[in-house]
């Protein structure tokens, strides 16, 4: 049954577009029956998009659900492109570079022209693992650049506080002092601008039915403020692109995974390096912070350093605890209740 659906899956395509997308242009290379036809470049611009899809068009044996556009994720560059594309009701896949580029086997040489062609060579051969390109809602657009900009503004400000404080512990006060002096008004206005963002983040979502309800389950799970809550509602686009929790503990690296291979390889179950660092970042302070108050995931912590388990092992298990949590209450859609005991089910 599963080769029936791939081949269904490759069946279902008959042109590959493979685009190499950089800041000012797009490279292309257009595939059919596996071998390039055409190579050309357009502009990264929306003049540039009409003029790639009236080229498509009109290649022989074209139409609208067969022609399948790919391309990699890169930063925001490929977001105009792809969302114009997903407007025209086109297939588009963005794909993680790292998983392309590791899926092509030895590779000698690269300019942007060879990066498209093995780009439409990858969706080509590996075409039964489609996942179609969704446009976020604008709400969640507007949260995500919120939540960066103000990770970027926390970055600065302790970049300035750090040296302050490192004067001072090697005893060099007035160095210290005028260098508090220097900066003072930058970190006030820091401050300020993280304090906006706060603001601006909760307006959104108080404005948005979907997001306040959302937002209103999630914060109810200790540990979870604002921006872990804000963090959580992006990354799995408000629980829809992720529904699973184990599925998003491995994307954000702290699901354990096995390390053994015969007789001669055989480390400790651990989490993988290939994670999104800013959501680990996020549900390890969220962790922390439920650990640090009274309550079932403190008692589970110190419970379990008592019985001889490593401080790192035991705090990873209190991170899936959590987001299993959180994920809980969002398919219930009832608030956490930190007083609730779990009972065996009876059986009659």
């Amino acid at each position: 049954m599963k080769l029936v659906g791939i081949i269904a899956s490759k069946n279902r395509f008959k042109i590959f577009i493979g685009i190499d997308v950089s800041k000012l242009k797009l490279d292309v290379s257009v595939l059919m029956m596996g071998v390039i036809c055409t190579s050309f470049q357009l502009e990264n611009k929306t003049v540039g998009f009409k003029k790639l899809l009236r080229r498509i068009e009109k290649l022989p044996d074209y139409e609208i659900g067969a022609t399948l556009f790919c391309m990699e994720s890169t930063s925001i560059y490929h977001l105009p492109l792809a969302e114009f594309l997903s407007d025209q009701k086109q297939p588009v896949w963005v794909e993680n570079p790292y998983q392309i580029k590791h899926s092509l086997g030895l590779v000698r040489g690269k300019n942007d022209k060879t990066d498209a062609r093995k780009i439409g060579e990858y969706a080509y051969r590996h075409s039964d693992k489609y996942r179609p390109f969704e446009t976020a809602d604008i709400a969640l657009k507007q949260l995500d650049a919120i939540h960066k900009e103000r990770s970027k503004l926390l970055k600065i400000k302790h970049q300035l506080t750090l040296e302050v404080k490192e004067y001072e512990a090697m005893g060099m006060t007035e160095l210290a002092a005028v260098k508090k002096e220097l900066t003072a008004e930058t970190v006030k206005s820091i401050e300020k601008a993280m304090k906006k963002c706060r603001q601006k983040m909760k307006e959104i979502i108080n404005e948005n039915s979907k997001l306040k309800r959302l937002y209103g389950l999630v914060t109810t799970v200790e540990g979870v403020d604002l921006l872990v809550g804000v963090y959580l509602l992006v990354a799995t686009g408000c629980f829809e692109r992720f529904t699973n929790a184990r599925k998003f503990a491995c994307q954000i690296g702290i699901a354990s995974f096995e390390h053994q291979s015969g007789s001669s390889l055989h480390k400790k179950t651990g989490t993988s390096h290939f994670a999104d660092k800013l959501g680990k970042k996020m549900i390890t302070n969220a962790a922390g912070c439920a650990i640090r108050r009274y309550g079932g995931l403190r008692n589970y912590y110190e419970r379990k350093v008592k019985e001889g388990k490593s401080e790192g092992s035991v705090l990873n298990a209190c991170k899936n605890k959590l987001l299993h949590r959180i994920f809980a209450v969002v398919k219930s859609g009832k608030p956490y209740d930190k007083f609730h005991e779990w009972q065996p089910k009876k059986v009659s």
